[in-house]
């Protein structure tokens, strides 16, 4: 599934009306370049969810590194993603620039897979979960819920979501499948 084989999940597929945008931001473990131990960057994505299709990206414009939404989770011009700050482009299925100062570059994808009804991020691994996740395996695989004291990713920062009962098993459903990119 990632190389880190972690589903973090940050919010319900229903959290996200139909053709709308919604950020996030998060709290991203990396390696130091220096060979310190790992840091906590911050980390801002959006999830878009149109009709059966969620689809991730960094919250930032290749033109001057900004940030896309002009208002909280305004990403979004008729069928395309928008700069808010200089009226770039982006082919919503891709991320590519198709008019605007950043003609030929394009957004940085996010890893999406849902799991549960959860869409979740995957491919990192988050600060504020790190050592509590519920681990995912490979496409079409299920995983074991943790048992009744384990935590599950949160929702939205600071949130916490109760552990599923023992023996519980999440779906987890990536790659080419349906409403999933």
């Amino acid at each position: 599934m990632s190389e880190t084989g972690i589903a973090y999940a940050i919010c319900g597929v229903g959290d996200i009306p139909n053709r709308r945008a919604r950020s996030f931001s998060l709290m991203r473990v990396e390696a130091d370049p220096d060979g310190g131990p790992p840091r906590e960057i911050p980390w801002h994505i959006f999830v878009v969810r149109w009709d059966r299709k969620v689809r991730g990206y960094v919250n930032r414009c290749p033109h001057h590194n900004e940030r896309l939404d002009w208002e909280a989770d305004r990403f979004l011009e008729g069928e395309r993603l928008v700069c808010g700050k200089h009226g770039s482009l982006f082919d919503l299925a891709t991320g590519a620039c198709v008019e605007g100062p950043c003609l030929g570059s394009g957004l940085e994808p996010v890893k999406l897979a849902i799991v549960d009804g959860d869409i979740c991020t995957t491919g990192v691994v988050l600060a504020e979960d790190a050592d509590d996740v519920v681990p995912a395996r490979d496409a079409g695989d299920v995983v074991p819920a943790r048992d009744a004291g384990g935590v599950v990713p949160a929702r939205d920062a600071g949130d916490v979501v109760p552990a599923r009962d023992a023996g519980d098993v999440v779906p987890s459903v990536v790659g080419n499948t349906p409403g999933v990119s």
